[in-house]
């Protein structure tokens, strides 16, 4: 939604982007230990691509912090920009949360 909201150059709405992003960062750490309680039930080859989807994860996190960081420093364009860019790294993570919650189910 702040990706959404970044199309918009009123301060309201790119305050309210900024807090979109901290939330998401903040939202984070619980979807990260529940997928990690997920992922110790899983098999060998799903914690394989397991562990490139946390390293996928954790490396958009910081991205958004840094977008987060550049927005509350008054940089909302190297913001907007780090927030595209991990908008793509989340992507290619979804894609292997995906795969391995079909691997899980067995379809």
């Amino acid at each position: 939604m702040a990706m959404y909201l970044d199309l918009y150059s009123d301060p309201g709405t790119q305050r309210a982007a900024t807090r979109l992003i901290g939330l998401g960062i903040i939202t984070a750490v619980p979807t990260a230990l529940s997928g990690w309680a997920e992922w110790a039930l899983a098999g060998r080859g799903t914690k394989r691509v397991g562990i490139v989807h946390a390293g996928l994860n954790g490396t958009a996190v910081l991205i958004f912090a840094g977008s987060w960081a550049a927005r509350q420093r008054g940089r909302r364009r190297l913001g907007v920009g780090l927030a595209r860019a991990g908008g793509l790294v989340l992507i290619a993570s979804a894609f292997l949360g995906g795969y391995m919650g079909s691997a899980r189910r067995g379809t």
